[in-house]
């Protein structure tokens, strides 16, 4: 169970791993209004993580709870599923690097930053969502996050406890440059538009490494289940 809760809380990681989202966080994080709209952001981006993983992962914990208990045929087809995500997600590598970047993973470009020049935090918020949830990479990770917490059978306050914490970690993209930008000074401000310049320019590689090593991670997990 504890080995299954750490590579749920590894997948939040990779879901964190999002450049494009990093680049909007910093981009906000540089005009006014900037707590404000970072943190309507980051609510935004939390509901559409909420939603994606909680409404699965309970419904998984119900079914596995009903009699007759399926056991090991069951976890099995858990691990097969898992296995097929992360095929998946090494399809989805392949063709960010060989094509171009998948929905969700668009490189920023002028359009995002007149975006970003309009309208308030409702807009951040729903900006938030759609990049949580319009993503193939966050989709697929949280598909394989809500099978791994599911069938751990968790007493419903450890789940609540381990989905709160993949939140937790899947949110550290936004909130990372939000905090810089609040407490990093002009220092960290300098820092945070280097990054935004380098995670733009070499955006479309870092998503494709990102899914390709995720993927290879779900395979495997998935395969050493079945066997």
């Amino acid at each position: 169970m504890i080995a299954g809760i750490g590579n749920t809380l590894l997948l939040g990681l990779g879901i964190a791993l999002n450049p494009l989202a990093i680049v909007i966080t910093i981009l906000i994080a540089n005009r006014e209004q900037a707590r404000r709209n970072g943190v309507a952001l980051t609510l935004g981006w939390v509901l559409g993580l909420v939603v994606l993983l909680a409404l699965p992962a309970i419904i998984i914990q119900t079914q596995i709870s009903l009699p007759p208990h399926p056991g090991a045929w069951l976890d099995g087809r858990f691990a097969i599923f898992r296995a097929a995500l992360g095929l998946l997600l090494l399809a989805a590598a392949a063709i960010s690097l060989v094509k171009g970047p998948l929905p969700g993973e668009q490189p920023a470009d002028p359009r995002w930053t007149r975006l970003l020049d309009t309208g308030g935090p409702g807009r951040r918020f729903a900006l938030g969502a759609f990049l949580a949830i319009v993503n193939v990479r966050n989709l697929i990770l949280l598909a394989a996050a809500a099978s791994l917490i599911g069938q751990a059978r968790l007493a419903l306050l450890a789940e609540l406890i381990v989905m709160a914490l993949f939140i937790v970690v899947a949110t550290l993209g936004l909130l990372v440059p939000l905090l810089v930008r609040q407490y990093g000074g002009e220092a960290g401000e300098a820092w945070l538009e280097r990054c935004a310049a380098w995670l733009t320019r070499h955006m479309q590689s870092i998503s494709g490494v990102v899914m390709a090593l995720f993927g290879a991670i779900l395979l495997t997990n998935g395969v050493s289940g079945v066997l």
